[in-house]
């Protein structure tokens, strides 16, 4: 399960924000919205559609107005399959489904950032699920560094070019996920 923060970083205050993201639904399904705060407490709009792969959320505020950084929406995805790295979450930024900031009923969003999100498995063994065997291995190439005579690349799952504990604990949290 991953889950996506879309936030506002802001200088100024606003009174509205829409959120319209996009997504494949063959490898990612929308579980859950949630909104982590009340910045923007009259929701409009808040509904995912897993058969076209779209998030639509709308919140705005009539008083009280948030400025600076916040996060507007947490979207919980469920992978569907491993995926490829270009996994793409992308902002939709045309009409009718147009992501936006607003004050006063002006756009003050100067840009949105889409991101991926990816599934890995960490099945090393192919036994069709992550078992202490997949941890184990992760474990047995632990401080191997790149270029190293230990160092294999798939154990290195944050890709920072040391097998260490966040590799092990990553492998772990998957643990009996089905490949």
């Amino acid at each position: 399960m991953n889950t996506m923060d879309c936030e506002e970083m802001l200088s100024q205050q606003v009174d509205g924000v829409s959120v319209y993201l996009n997504f494949d639904p063959a490898l990612l399904q929308v579980q859950a919205l949630t909104q982590p705060n009340n910045l923007l407490p009259a929701v409009i709009q808040n509904q995912f559609d897993n058969g076209v792969g779209h998030v639509d959320f709308a919140a705005g505020a009539f008083s009280g107005f948030p400025s600076g950084a916040f996060d507007v929406v947490q979207v919980r995805f469920i992978a569907q399959a491993v995926t490829a790295p270009d996994t793409a979450l992308t902002f939709n930024a045309s009409l009718p489904r147009r992501t936006d900031a607003t004050f006063g009923g002006q756009s003050v969003l100067t840009g949105s950032t889409g991101g991926t999100v990816v599934a890995f498995c960490y099945d090393f063994d192919d036994s069709g699920q992550v078992d202490a065997n997949d941890i184990a291995a992760v474990a047995a190439a632990w401080g191997a560094v790149t270029g190293g005579p230990l160092y294999q690349a798939r154990y290195d799952v944050d890709h920072n070019g040391i097998i260490d504990v966040v590799d092990v604990m990553r492998v772990a949290a998957r643990w009996q996920f089905p490949c």
